[in-house]
């Protein structure tokens, strides 16, 4: 079948800055590239949209309006996708309404995140309700097609039943967005994601702390929004850091930002697989990230091509970054490995035809030596 006879639909809750959220416009927009017809549909609205998307890529939304309104919501969103070839969808939110609404089109679903910390668990964790949340979800994923994770580690919060439909295949790896005119005070260290508990950032700005000690002229620059912002600007305002730490919120020139940095950072008490960490990685950057569950060890070779420390460990990540700081060297060393790395899994690289995917029975081919595990994965 031609590519421009098949309708990819991509599903997930927004397009606000977000790691899943800029695979969705990578992959849709290289999708329609390749003459297939894409659509992303969202729950949000396009005023929240931080990444753009090609103009033969249709956008549409379903607005979701809360639970008392489910039955017409599905209703509406099972019309909309009957139209397509294939459903991609991402996160579990909208893996759930993809399922819930389509007994027809087949469906592949995403998990993005550690379980623990996707959005609707912590809600339903607020009842007490996480464990049951979590069961129900697996039940409703056995209709997908098959289910797209990131690394191998991730099969282990999945259970058996499931076992059969998971697809590990890693995040396409590509510059991050923006022009590259962003200029900030250098030198400096990098942080981005969203200002919650799970990105753990009040440990990186707690080994700043200490690392400044020794290097008075370096600042460290957070990009990113979320719930815990006035918890991590209270706590630099009591480390008096207020002059050399900057909460920048989200920045639509990342591209500048990370290209300036001397060293990229992630504090994350868990992950699916960074984006951010892939992106400095692909512009040379020295990395230092906590070896957290999951992701960044699948990303770096440590000493090698980046530094891995114990999950929530400050007093690692505290030395660690003192050894970075001090040696422009290692640096670039290491920045020269991560770039080379990360190069491989360019989205740009992907090989036409590496995984095929029948839409009359969901069955999958991938051609295993020529794909190179960079995301671009529908190859319908």
């Amino acid at each position: 079948m031609s590519s421009s006879n098949i309708k990819v639909a991509f599903l997930v809750d927004s397009l606000r800055a977000g790691g899943a959220e800029r695979v969705v416009s990578l992959l849709a927009n290289q999708l329609a590239k390749e003459s297939y017809r894409v659509s992303v549909i969202t729950f949000k609205g396009k005023d929240s949209d931080y990444f753009s998307l090609r103009e033969e890529v249709k956008r549409e939304v379903v607005p979701w309006e809360g639970f008392l309104s489910i039955k017409s919501f599905l209703k509406k969103l099972n019309f909309i996708l009957s139209s397509y070839s294939v459903v991609i969808s991402f996160m579990d939110q909208a893996n759930i309404f993809a399922l819930l609404s389509q007994k027809k089109v087949p469906v592949i679903i995403s998990e993005r995140n550690y379980p623990e910390y996707t959005s609707l668990y912590q809600k339903f964790s607020k009842y007490r309700l996480g464990k049951v949340f979590l069961w129900l979800k697996y039940v409703i994923y056995k209709k997908a097609c098959f289910i797209v994770l990131q690394t191998e580690r991730s099969r282990e919060f999945f259970p058996a039943f499931l076992q059969d439909k998971i697809k590990v295949i890693p995040n396409p790896v590509c510059p991050p967005a923006g022009e590259g005119n962003l200029t900030l005070k250098k030198p400096y260290i990098l942080g981005v994601g969203r200002l919650s508990k799970q990105k753990n950032f009040s440990l990186l700005i707690k080994a700043f702390k200490e690392a400044s000690r020794t290097f008075k002229d370096w600042y460290l620059y957070i990009i990113g929004e979320g719930e815990e912002k006035q918890n991590l600007s209270q706590l630099i305002e009591e480390l008096q850091l207020s002059q050399r730490v900057k909460l920048l919120g989200v920045v639509p020139d990342l591209l500048g930002a990370m290209t300036g940095a001397e060293i990229f950072a992630l504090s994350s008490l868990a992950e699916g697989q960074p984006m951010v960490l892939g992106e400095a990685m692909f512009l040379g950057k020295a990395v230092i990230a906590t070896d957290c569950p999951t992701g960044p060890k699948e990303l770096i070779t440590p000493n090698q091509d980046g530094i891995l420390v114990q999950n929530n460990n400050l007093t690692q990540f505290k030395e660690n970054l003192l050894k970075l700081m001090s040696s422009q060297e290692l640096r670039k060393q290491l920045g020269l490995s991560a770039k080379k790395k990360a190069e491989k899994y360019c989205i740009e690289n992907c090989p036409t035809g590496a995984l095929e995917i029948d839409i009359q029975t969901g069955a999958i081919k991938v051609d295993e030596e020529s794909c190179i595990g960079c995301g671009v994965c529908v190859r319908v």
